[in-house]
């Protein structure tokens, strides 16, 4: 039960890392995008 739990909560982990990299990457084109169309 303890390793199951183990396991989730480092998977939730990995997911909340990963998204936080997306997000920071989506900030970075978004910013190129708006400064292009200047």
């Amino acid at each position: 039960m303890w390793e199951w739990i183990y396991q989730l909560e480092s998977e939730k982990f990995d997911l909340t890392e990963k998204m936080k990299k997306q997000k920071y990457e989506i900030n970075v084109l978004l910013n190129r995008i708006q400064h292009a169309q200047k």
